[in-house]
């Protein structure tokens, strides 16, 4: 097993900080543990860039004397993009063959999707992916009867990318009948869903759900594939851990939870913020192992914050405040209780912003153009009578907010990307490429519709001139879009789709003209504070930027100051309370929760404890005036400041 010195582990800090000491005890444990284990690790703990330090440890240390190699799973590529982009020039050994850094679905596709398919049916997929996997099943015109019942269904999208097929004897031609209300298999909706599934998996179109049905029919039908990558990779790191559905983490302790398992894996993470999608997680897979090591310093949170969010823990831990201002001195700012009425609430940010600006002039919070404010709500839609987002910010618009998967125009590929990542952007304008390929109708010899591998081989082949040219090309388009140039990019690519379609006698970009010409509504990226507040989930009361925004989409973010804006969710069974401040009430208040406690009270622990650890400085919390008098007037003054919302002066 690995021994890490303390030379080390400054050759490291020197790295990542400039600077030694940085590293506390506790996460100095976990650098020198080579063992499996769990880390569990509080909000602004420093889980992640001490997971750096061991990489960058390790990388030291190849080829490992024991033998086996490096994997490191995240969930997003995001994650894995920050990873690469802090420790890539330090390790390229470890960020080479034969070691593994990337996504759950890369790992999954690489190393059990697509060898299981190419067993099965003795050819490789031509795609995963849920974008290519829908325009497949449209242009292969599902019966009108079909379309309609699928189109009236509010769970359309988890139908068609969601339904798991059956068993090895039966995969790709049965659906499980506890997934959906698909039950009767002589009904046409069952049979059409079958028939377009199959055929989507015959020809080599599969969503990113496949792949786990493939890899989990990979390690039943051949069992060794397991102990084959356990060999291959010593060490197991899953960053992250959390944020796995349960299908990932299913195949993760498949493939390295087994007590023999001759891989050493370490799950890294939080478990108090398992939240995802639209709501958070009804059940926790995480299942802790034996030994687990605790990251109890946060960084972030300065101690009144710290406290108030270790209440809130679902799992008990402590939370420990260490944030401090640059001079060493404590932040001396109590977490504020915004209390405000139905006929105000669309001044709670206002009242909020008027707050910032206090503690900005009096020196508590530091002016600086890198401070980030934020007012995050859980809930969204629409529904008179019931609390959401759009009663404190009329114009909040969900559409606004997050990117969709599935680009509906060039200029969307463009902008709907890592802007700070060359292989983010390349990757996206290739794609788009595709895109403009499939809408035209443009197949590879095989019949197949192009890969971005199968494509850049083919010009390599038929027309070397076109291929050096795209390539040129792409790295000056990548750099035009890295110097935030996003319009100059946009008209070269679409002059030279013009040229390039003409590779294929016959196909012309008509079809595709809506696809190119289509405005993506995030192209203009507001750049100033007036701007900003121009757009729908932006304002700037007071001369103070704020977004609007949701729980959901600030997770992992570092905010100055957050206002958390109680909301309704579900309606009150057992007489939990509708909001937040109903059903936390006695958390807020310290009193531990119990052991009985509602599954959607729980639901409300974690996004409060995802929202509540955000600020560095300042924490806010919008309660009606009815629930503040019912449930919250004997909060410990000591630990909050209740403000009443006023009107605007």
């Amino acid at each position: 097993m690995l021994v890490v010195t303390d030379e080390q582990i400054h050759t490291a800090e020197n790295i990542l900080f400039g600077k030694t000491g940085v590293f506390d005890d506790d996460r100095k444990t976990f650098i020198r543990e080579w063992h499996t284990c769990d880390l569990q690790a509080v909000p602004g703990s420093g889980k992640t860039t001490a997971l750096l330090a061991k990489l960058l440890i390790l990388e030291a240390q190849l080829p490992l004397k024991e033998g086996g190699n490096v994997l490191v799973i995240s969930h997003t590529n995001a994650a894995v993009e920050e990873i690469r982009h802090i420790i890539a020039k330090h390790c390229p050994r470890l960020f080479a063959e034969p070691h593994f850094i990337g996504t759950i679905q890369s790992f999954v596709d690489r190393f059990l999707a697509v060898p299981y398919y190419v067993h099965k049916f003795k050819k490789r997929p031509v795609r995963i992916d849920d974008e290519v996997y829908q325009e497949y099943q449209e242009h292969h015109k599902p019966s009108r009867s079909f379309q309609h019942w699928l189109n009236n269904r509010t769970d359309k999208e988890k139908i068609l990318f969601k339904s798991r097929l059956l068993d090895q004897d039966t995969i790709g031609y049965a659906f499980t009948s506890d997934e959906f209300p698909l039950k009767n298999k002589n009904a046409s909706s069952y049979l059409e869903l079958l028939r377009i599934k199959k055929d989507c998996l015959e020809n080599g179109i599969l969503c990113f759900e496949d792949a786990y049905l493939l890899g989990f029919e990979y390690m039943q039908s051949i069992p060794s594939i397991k102990s084959i990558i356990q060999k291959r990779f010593r060490y197991v790191f899953v960053d992250e851990m959390q944020d796995m559905d349960s299908h990932q983490y299913d195949i993760i302790e498949q493939l390295f939870g087994d007590p023999t398992c001759l891989s050493q894996i370490q799950r890294i993470g939080d478990r108090n913020q398992s939240i995802f999608n639209d709501e958070s997680k009804l059940s926790d897979p995480w299942v802790p192992r034996s030994s687990i090591l605790q990251l109890n310093g946060s960084h972030r949170l300065h101690p009144q914050v710290a406290a108030v969010v270790q209440n809130l823990a679902l799992h008990p831990i402590a939370v420990n405040g260490l944030r401090r201002t640059p001079q060493g001195m404590p932040i001396d700012i109590k977490p504020h209780l915004l209390v405000y009425k139905d006929s105000n609430k669309h001044l709670v940010i206002n009242q909020y912003a008027q707050l910032i600006k206090r503690f900005n002039e009096s020196g508590h919070i530091p002016q600086s153009d890198k401070n980030v404010y934020k007012a995050i709500c859980w809930t969204t839609k629409k529904e008179e009578g019931r609390v959401r987002i759009n009663d404190f910010h009329q114009s909040y618009s969900k559409e606004a907010e997050k990117p969709q998967i599935n680009y509906p125009s060039l200029e969307s590929y463009l902008h709907l990307c890592n802007q700070e990542s060359f292989a983010s952007i390349r990757k996206n304008i290739l794609n788009s490429f595709l895109r403009v390929l499939r809408i035209a109708g443009v197949k590879h010899s095989s019949g197949q519709v192009f890969t971005k591998r199968t494509l850049l081989k083919f010009l390599q082949n038929t027309n070397p001139d076109t291929y050096k040219e795209l390539k040129l090309k792409l790295y000056q388009w990548c750099c035009l879009i890295l110097n935030r140039d996003h319009a100059s990019a946009l008209t070269q690519i679409k002059a030279f789709l013009t040229n390039f379609i003409s590779l294929w006698p016959g196909k012309s970009l008509i079809g595709a003209r809506p696809f190119l010409n289509a405005v993506c509504p995030l192209s203009v990226k507001p750049a100033t504070t007036e701007a900003k507040a121009k757009s729908p989930n932006h304002c700037c009361p007071h001369g103070i930027p704020i977004e609007v925004t949701t729980v959901h989409a600030v997770k992992g973010q570092t905010h100055t100051a957050t206002l958390y804006l109680e909301s309704f969710y579900q309606k009150s069974i057992k007489k939990t309370g509708n909001y937040e401040s109903e059903r936390l009430a006695p958390q807020l208040k310290g009193i531990a929760l119990a052991s009985d406690a509602h599954e959607y009270i729980k639901q409300s622990m974690k996004m409060a404890y995802v929202g509540f650890s955000r600020p560095t400085h300042l924490l806010c919390f919008a309660v009606h005036e009815s629930r503040y008098q019912s449930h919250l007037k004997e909060l410990n003054s000591e630990s909050w400041e209740v403000v009443y919302v006023e009107p605007v002066s």
